[in-house]
Formats: C-alpha cells, sequence, structure tokens
C-alpha cells in the first residue's frame, strides 16, 4: 500500500491534471476527509472500502501471488531459505544493516532510481500508443492561465489504447516482480556457493545478488557516458585513471575499514573483554571478527560524533569534506592518509605495541613465574588505560587549579572595588609615597602603594 501509494504520488505530480481522475487529490483545497467522514452516506464509503478492497486484492494477486507460482512452476528457486544463523564469530547483519545499507542509501537513491525507471515507462509506452498527449499534455497557448487545464488531442480508438495502456502497465509490473523475485537470489546463490563452498541464508544472496547487479549497472552506464563524452582514443586514457582512481581507493577502504577497526576491536578485547571472560589458567583467544566487526562500530559511533553539527568544527571533519569534496577521480592517496588514518591508526599501534613488548619482552628477563606472566598480560592493557586515564586526570588538575585558584583571589580582592580617579594613565610621582596606614581592607593595602589610584568600596556592598 505505501509503495503503491508512492506510485500515485509520483504520477500525480508528472503526469497531465486529469488523467488520475479516478483518484482522490488529498493535496486538492477541498479535499476534507473528516468532514466527508460526517456527511457522505454509508453506503458511499462501504462502495468506496469495497473498491479499495478489490483494487489492492489485484495488486497483490498480480504482483505477489502470481509471480510466486510462475516461479515454482518454472524454476526450483522457491521459498526463501531464510534462516538467522551465524556463519562467523559475528552476525552478518549487524554489518550489514550498520555498514552496506547507509552507504548504499547515501550513494544509490533508490527511490530517485524506481520514478526514473517509471517515467521512463511511461513515456515509451505513451510514445508507443500515441497516448503522450493525454499523459503529458501539449504545449499550452501563450494566452494561457496559470489555471487553465493543459490542451492534449484525442487519438483514434482512444478507448483501446487506455485499456492497452493499463494492461501494458500490470504485465511490465509482472515481469518486474518475476525479474526480481528469480534473478538476484539466483546470482547469489551461484556466486556464494562459488566463493565459499557453503550455502547461507537467501537474505544475504538476495542482498550480494542485488549489489552485483547494481555494480554492473552503474559500470556499464559510467562506461556509456564515457564513450558518449570522449573520444575513442580518450577511452584508454579515462579507463587508466579510473583504474588508478579505484586503486587509491581500494588501499584507503582496506586501511580506513579493515586495519583501523581490526585494531580498535582488538584493543578494546584485550583491556576489556579478556580481563573479563578469561580466568587465571587460562590462555585468553582472540576472535578476529567479533574484534573487527566491535572496532566497526566504534568507528561508526565515532564517525557520528565527529561529524556532528553540536561538535566544534575539527580537523577530522574538514579531512572528510574534503575527501567528499574532491571526488572518486581526485582522491589525495597521500593527504587521506597523513590526515586520516595515520592520527588513528599511530595511537591505536601504540598502544597494542608497548604493553606486549613490556610483558612478554621484559617480564620473561626477570624469571616469574607463568601465572604471574599470565596474570601480567590479562590485566596488562587494561593497566595502561587506566594509567593513561590518570595522566590525562592529573595533567587536566594541574592545568586548572592555577585558573581556579586565580578565579578565587579575584572573586575575594576584586570584586566589589572600583578606582575612581584612574583614566588609564598613571599619575606622574613628584615626591615618594608616604608609607600607607593599616587598613582592614586587603585590597586597600595593595592599592595605597599604587600612586594616583583611589579604591573606594561600591555603595551597597560589604568590602571584604
Amino acid at each position: 500500500m505505501f509503495l503503491f501509494a508512492c506510485l500515485v504520488g509520483w504520477l500525480r505530480e508528472e503526469l497531465r491534471e486529469g488523467v488520475l481522475w479516478f483518484f482522490r487529490n488529498p493535496n486538492a483545497d477541498d479535499f476534507d476527509p473528516f468532514k466527508e467522514m460526517l456527511e457522505v452516506s454509508s453506503g458511499r464509503h462501504a462502495r468506496r472500502i469495497l473498491v479499495s478492497s478489490v483494487m489492492y486484492a489485484m495488486i497483490v494477486i498480480i504482483i505477489i501471488w502470481a509471480p510466486i507460482q510462475l516461479c515454482n512452476l518454472l524454476l526450483p528457486l522457491l521459498p526463501y531459505d531464510v534462516w538467522f544463523r551465524e556463519i562467523y564469530e559475528v552476525p552478518l547483519d549487524l554489518l550489514v544493516f550498520h555498514i552496506v545499507v547507509p552507504v548504499t542509501l547515501d550513494y544509490v537513491h533508490p527511490t530517485r532510481g524506481i520514478r526514473k525507471c517509471v517515467m521512463w515507462w511511461f513515456r515509451q509506452m505513451g510514445r508507443l500508443l500515441d497516448l503522450t498527449s493525454y499523459l503529458f499534455g501539449e504545449q499550452p497557448l501563450p494566452n494561457a492561465g496559470p489555471m487553465d487545464p493543459v490542451p492534449w488531442n484525442r487519438p483514434a480508438n482512444f478507448g483501446w489504447r487506455v485499456t492497452l495502456l493499463v494492461v501494458s502497465g500490470f504485465a511490465s509490473a509482472f515481469l518486474v516482480s518475476l525479474l526480481l523475485m528469480a534473478v538476484p537470489v539466483s546470482i547469489g546463490r551461484a556466486l556464494v556457493f562459488a566463493a565459499f563452498g557453503m550455502s547461507v541464508s537467501d537474505l544475504y544472496n538476495v542482498a550480494v545478488g542485488s549489489y552485483l547487479i547494481w555494480a554492473c549497472v552503474a559500470l556499464a552506464r559510467f562506461v556509456s557516458t564515457s564513450l558518449r563524452a570522449t573520444e575513442l582514443r580518450q577511452a584508454a586514457t579515462t579507463a587508466a585513471s579510473c583504474l588508478l582512481a579505484g586503486s587509491k581507493w581500494a588501499l584507503l577502504t582496506t586501511l580506513w575499514l579493515g586495519v583501523v577497526p581490526f585494531l580498535f576491536g582488538l584493543f578494546f578485547d584485550l583491556a576489556v573483554l579478556v580481563p573479563i571472560r578469561t580466568s587465571s589458567s587460562e590462555s585468553p583467544v582472540v576472535f578476529v571478527y567479533h574484534d573487527w566487526a566491535i572496532g566497526i562500530l566504534y568507528l561508526k559511533v565515532w564517525y557520528r560524533i565527529v561529524m556532528s553539527e553540536a561538535v566544534p568544527v575539527n580537523k577530522f571533519r574538514l579531512v572528510v569534506e574534503r575527501i567528499k569534496r574532491d571526488g572518486f577521480m581526485n582522491l589525495n592517496l597521500k593527504e587521506a592518509v597523513r590526515d586520516l588514518v595515520l592520527p588513528l591508526l599511530m595511537p591505536t599501534v601504540a598502544l597494542l605495541s608497548a604493553p606486549y613488548v613490556a610483558i612478554r619482552g621484559l617480564l620473561p628477563l626477570v624469571d616469574l613465574p607463568l601465572r604471574t606472566q599470565a596474570a601480567a598480560f590479562r590485566f596488562g592493557f587494561l593497566a595502561t588505560v587506566l594509567l593513561l586515564a590518570s595522566y590525562h586526570v592529573v595533567k587536566f588538575v594541574v592545568n586548572w587549579y592555577p585558573r581556579f585558584r586565580q578565579a578565587v583571589i579575584d572573586d575575594l580582592y576584586l570584586i566589589g572595588k572600583k578606582l575612581n580617579n584612574f583614566d588609564g594613565k598613571a599619575s606622574p610621582v613628584v615626591a615618594a609615597a608616604p608609607a600607607a596606614p593599616f587598613a582592614a581592607d586587603p585590597a586597600a593595602q595593595d592599592a595605597a602603594a599604587v600612586p594616583g589610584l583611589d579604591v573606594a568600596p561600591v555603595p551597597g556592598e560589604v568590602a571584604i
């Protein structure tokens, strides 16, 4: 129902006003559903519900039931084998919905593509059946107003042409639904079995087949656009540039989505999970896929925080925006690795290597028992985190305490005082100032030593 409503909305925006006369326009000024609900008779409401039910039943039969029956008759593809057992240590659906789907929606825009395909079909069928004037209208007259209806020409055998258009629409919907049910899952099953030698859930097969089809279509469009825009002898140069840019992006993607997340997850595993799940008599076990998935999630959270508008502008956001602005063909790999990857990679490598070298390299020289060395490895990375956190806390306190002390002094001795005769220039010293008598106000004692200043309490406040 949602997809059908979206389709009707697209057609209402693109087609001539009056083509979809049998559908009520919810954006019309005279459309008031609550008023109609009270004023229109119950019989008319029942007829509308009946017509809507019949229409949606026909759509379900044509788009879902009939393709399923034909698939079962011709190809042994259905029913889909859907299960949610884990293949590796990490659930794949977590990675798919957190990484693959968001990136795809940012670059593919499926709604825009579906809308273009639908309008392309209507233009082709209108040209084939001589219904272009009926569907899209003619050029309005020069003296026509904005509220005048768009003119159109009525061809011969108009009723048959419109009927053939409707039948062709249902047939095209049936064919598209059949292809979507059969092609992606078939390609996905064959590719996954050829690559891994095992069967997975058909949800993953459909995803793999769909992404492969999308990649082939995108590549074909890019090649055709390049060949139309340039000469044939320039195509080789364009292809070489594309291969070079693809290699750069592959290397950057491997570092950014492979190495960095794995090191993040490995350090988190050694510092947090190993002390919890490993006893003193066990050796710690590292799960590669598990650590990489954890690192991916933390990297995504970090990326969302850095790119959020609530966070002040920082160098990482500037680097990411510069990479996006340069585009696919103009990636500066050296600057991207230096400014984006290395600032995260090098500290993580240091946090992993320093405790490991100290535990595995120095402790055996002291000839400690194996149980002690195992305990040191179990809690060494956590101790490193605690030491770094303590260092930063102490550093913050050391930098904050002088400012706090000065703020307290200013609040005690300067607030509530004003300079009566201070104009921003020092008064000339004629003779040595006599020693100031003892005053109960410390600020007055300090100001008495400055020539030309007269400090007095502000009326209504008590001098401390």
